[in-house]
């Protein structure tokens, strides 16, 4: 009995873990089950002449940038805030021009932190 429970406990938490790395917002193609560290642009592509291209036209890197992560130990404690206004406050950020990502892992989902990074004025 006692080793049926732990076997469907185990397939919950597999599940559980399948489905939130399933649903990440921010991840990298290719992630690497040993160690993955990735930076990538979120809300622009590169142009032909390797510009940052968005909706509206060419972007601007800016000449000032704030970060702002949060951190997921064993995919049991998440804790941080990485929105947009956190990151563009700690750079001293009024007009945003870009926002980018970083994604790192250790050892699967051993610990996971993820930053949104915002250049601009």
């Amino acid at each position: 009995m006692k080793k049926s429970r732990l076997l469907s406990l185990a397939a919950a938490l597999s599940l559980a873990g399948a489905i939130a790395c399933g649903s990440a917002p921010l991840s990298p193609p290719g992630s690497g089950s040993l160690y993955t560290n990735v930076k990538a642009n979120f809300n622009c592509w590169h142009g032909d002449e390797g510009s940052c291209v968005g909706e509206n036209g060419p972007k601007a890197a800016g000449s000032k940038s704030g970060e702002a992560c949060a951190s997921t130990i064993l995919m049991l404690i998440t804790t941080g805030d990485m929105s947009l206004k956190t990151a563009a406050s700690n750079g001293g950020i009024s007009r945003v021009a870009s926002i980018d990502y970083s994604t790192m892992n250790v050892l699967g989902s051993l610990y996971m932190k993820s930053c949104t990074i915002v250049n601009g004025e």
